[in-house]
C-alpha cells in the first residue's frame, strides 16, 4: 500500500470516528454570573459564594472578591446555550444567546437595602453555588 493511500485511509477513518466521539462526550458548564453596579460597571464571569456582612462574596478566576450589596443594581445568570449546527433553530438560538434572551435577570435598582439583601439570599438559595 502506498504512503499516500495509507494516509488517505487513516484520514477517512478519523473523520468517520469524530462525530461518534462528539456524540459520546458530554460537557457540562455551569452558567456564569454577572453583576451590574451603580456606576454602570460590570463584574462578570463570576460564581456567587455567599453573603459576608453587607457584601456579596464572588469568585472570579481564582480570586475571591467582596462586592458591597448597596452598589449592586442587577444580578444576571448567563446560562450556557446549546445549539445544533445547521439545525432548524440554529440562527434563532445564536441570536438569543448573543442578545441575552436566555439570561435570568434580577433587577435590584428599585429595591431598598433590606430588600436587596433578601433578594440576594433568595438567589443564593435558588441557585446553589457550583464548585
Amino acid at each position: 500500500m502506498s504512503l499516500r493511500l495509507h494516509l488517505a485511509t487513516t484520514a477517512l477513518a478519523l473523520l468517520a470516528a469524530a462525530p461518534l466521539a462528539a456524540q459520546d462526550s458530554t460537557v457540562t458548564v455551569a452558567g456564569r454570573w454577572q453583576l451590574t453596579l451603580q456606576d454602570e460597571s460590570y463584574v462578570w464571569d463570576i460564581r456567587l459564594i455567599g453573603l459576608q456582612g453587607d457584601s456579596l462574596q464572588v469568585l472570579q478566576a481564582d480570586t475571591v472578591a467582596e462586592i458591597p450589596v448597596e452598589q449592586i443594581t442587577e444580578v444576571r445568570l448567563i446560562e450556557s446555550t446549546e445549539m445544533a449546527v445547521g439545525g432548524p433553530d440554529a440562527a434563532a438560538a445564536t441570536m438569543a444567546a448573543l442578545t441575552g434572551q436566555n439570561d435570568e435577570v434580577f433587577d435590584l435598582q428599585t429595591l431598598d437595602y433590606a430588600a436587596k439583601l433578601e433578594k440576594i439570599r433568595e438567589i443564593l438559595q435558588t441557585h446553589p453555588r457550583a464548585r
